[in-house]
């Protein structure tokens, strides 16, 4: 019986820069919204991870959630949106 199962009640998407040697994380969104049928579109605040999880860094990621049947369809990520340079 597994006694220590987390409920996740989100769906992380990361963000990676992509350098030449070594790729590096930036942040987290977490999407918790399944959207409508006909759409809608969503902002979400990105966060670290480690200790800086409940941190919220610097951005945005907008989302275009979509209900559908199949979990691929239900979520389109549109650009995000980043103040700073990193």
């Amino acid at each position: 019986m597994l006694k220590n199962l987390r409920h996740v009640h989100y769906v992380p998407f990361q963000i990676w820069n992509s350098n030449v040697l070594i790729d590096d994380y930036i942040a987290e969104a977490r999407i918790k919204d399944h959207g409508t049928e006909d759409g809608e579109t969503k902002k979400y605040e990105l966060f670290g991870k480690g200790k800086q999880k409940d941190q919220i860094m610097p951005g945005t990621l907008n989302v275009e959630c979509v209900k559908g049947r199949h979990i691929l369809t239900t979520v389109l990520f549109l650009p995000w949106t980043n103040n700073e340079k990193y």
